[in-house]
């Protein structure tokens, strides 16, 4: 075991030391007021621990707290990672327009929620973030820390600068200079696109440089009064002054390689600049670095610490003294399963099924579901014993999934019918689909129902192979009697009108059983493959299995 701050350890214990000294030395006001005779005769002892023992206690528990403060840990070994990264600017248009009120609260605000929502939403990129009106300033160098910059950005106002007006080519140069080593710069502006019509300056500037401008417009075509210290903003003639949505910065994005977007208020417009920025630009590879993977331990002498703090700062009869002991030597015997800190294992398990580390994600769920004992917590683990191919696993787990949930039971059942696909039951497989069918139908469960059954009909039936042999036998006893110029099978029809009556014809008995031809078998395992059932993971995203649009198994 190893702290990960032993700093605590040296910085703490000292004035704990100092602190245990004087509360130990000292006496209380009652001792000093009364003779220690006297005093015994008058206090009644109904306080197993005493005066002593609680502080033992309380100091036992300070104890406690600063080596969970030094986060103590268990060791696990050493992790490679990649990782990927890209640099970009931000910048943020602070002129007066943007306290126009077309966006709520106005549009200053809006922009900056889209700003959270693009770091949230990209966690590879890099960020730099410029506040510009007539003339800019740098808020932040580029960072990956995420808190950090909604911080800096939740906190410009119109009071960061003094100059009015928005200058467009203010960010740009300043990008440029910012991003001066970098072949890729990408520069993305949150602005109404101010008053000016003609942004060739801007254009040519930024095609110069290399710099790919993503405009985010903030605002609308109707526009809405500037709001400023409580009062619309009026012009010389004392109009009020409506703000609108300048569209001719359009030209700006487009001609630069980048692109003009109009953001609403519940619309996928971040996400899909995300998606645009990572298809154009190659993300920059970090070499692989070793992280030092760490159990925690901390919540055991936490745990312990509180415990002892609720001794110390109670009264414990004599009589709870026992009870007591017999349930911290419980608490302390008993192995700490995941229930306590089932988040933790939940976590974990997520991350390694994000990263299809399937066998790692099943270890943990395990520890959940031994904990839980739940349907969602079972169903859990039988998705990632299906994405490992422990298809065995799997279907125990899924059967343990007792949902009582429309929704739950359905997906369980679903998955449940892939993992006997999988293992080539395919009788139960259709089963377990059509109960999953009364619950509710969709075109996936379709698909899977049909391909089973397709996948059923390429195993032919006793019967079938039965009747493969009796043309073979039909077929040399009409050789047979074609030597003997049929003679005796006239004389024999003649003889036994019924027994020929019941006995099939020559010709019917040449005809061979339907069943799937070779050529269609091997097409049919070529898109078996292709199309394997999918799962439903209830929790994860997995990646579906593609196939044509309204595509039929046969």
């Amino acid at each position: 075991m190893i702290f990960l701050r032993p700093d605590y350890l040296l910085y703490m214990m000292v004035p704990m030391a100092i602190l245990f000294y004087f509360i130990v030395t000292g006496k209380s006001q009652i001792d000093t007021i009364f003779d220690k005779k006297i005093l015994e005769k008058l206090t009644v002892d109904n306080d197993t621990l005493g005066r002593v023992g609680r502080n033992m206690m309380l100091f036992a528990a300070l104890f406690l707290f600063i080596i969970a403060l030094a986060k103590p840990v268990l060791p696990k070994g050493e992790i490679m990672t990649k990782t990927q990264r890209i640099d970009l600017v931000i910048a943020l248009d602070i002129s007066k327009s943007m306290l126009a009120t077309d966006r709520y609260p106005n549009r200053l605000e809006f922009a900056k929620q889209k700003i959270y929502r693009f770091l949230d939403a990209f966690n590879e990129a890099r960020v730099g973030v410029i506040a510009f009106a007539d003339d800019g300033f740098l808020v932040s160098p580029l960072s990956e820390d995420t808190n950090t910059l909604k911080y800096l950005i939740q906190n410009l106002s119109l009071d960061s600068i003094t100059t009015n007006g928005t200058n467009l080519l203010v960010p740009i140069v300043k990008t440029a200079a910012f991003l001066k080593e970098k072949k890729e710069k990408i520069l993305i502006i949150f602005t109404d696109g101010g008053d000016k019509q003609d942004f060739s300056k801007e254009i040519q500037q930024a095609q110069k440089n290399g710099i790919s401008v993503y405009l985010y417009a903030i605002g609308t075509e109707q526009g809405a009064p500037i709001t400023y210290l409580g009062e619309s903003l009026k012009d010389q003639d004392g109009n009020i002054v409506i703000s609108t949505l300048n569209k001719s910065v359009k030209s700006v994005a487009l001609k630069t390689g980048g692109a003009y977007i109009e953001g609403g208020y519940k619309d996928r417009s971040i996400t899909m600049m995300v998606e645009d920025i990572k298809s154009k630009f190659k993300m920059q590879q970090i070499k692989n670095r070793k992280i030092k993977d760490f159990k925690e331990l901390f919540y055991y002498p936490l745990a312990l610490g509180i415990l002892f703090m609720l001794f110390a700062f109670s009264s414990l009869p004599k009589r709870s003294v026992s009870i007591l002991i017999l349930a911290l030597y419980t608490f302390t015997s008993t192995p700490l399963h995941a229930g306590i800190f089932d988040f933790k294992e939940i976590q974990k398990a997520h991350k390694a099924y994000q990263a299809q580390r399937y066998k790692e994600a099943s270890d943990h769920f395990a520890k959940v579901t031994y904990s839980k004992r739940d349907a969602s917590s079972y169903y859990d683990l039988g998705n990632a014993y299906y994405q490992a191919k422990q298809y065995k696993l799997a279907i125990q787990s899924y059967k343990n999934a007792k949902a009582d949930q429309v929704g739950l039971k359905y997906k369980v059942y679903f998955n449940l019918g892939n993992a006997y696909f999988q293992t080539k039951q395919y009788q139960k497989a259709l089963q377990t689909y059509e109960i999953a069918q009364k619950l509710k139908t969709e075109p996936d469960l379709e698909y899977n129902i049909e391909l089973t059954k397709k996948h059923l009909q390429k195993k032919p039936s006793n019967d079938q192979k039965k009747n493969k042999q009796k043309p073979q036998n039909d077929k040399k006893k009409q050789n047979k009697d074609k030597q003997n110029k049929g003679k005796q099978k006239d004389q024999g029809d003649k003889k036994d009108p019924k027994k020929n009556k019941n006995k099939p014809s020559n010709h019917k008995n040449d005809i061979k059983p339907k069943h799937i031809s070779k050529q269609e078998i091997k097409k049919w395992e070529q898109k078996l493959q292709k199309s394997k059932p999918k799962t439903m993971p209830m929790r994860f995203k997995v990646k579906d299995t593609q196939r044509e649009k309204n595509a039929k198994p046969w």
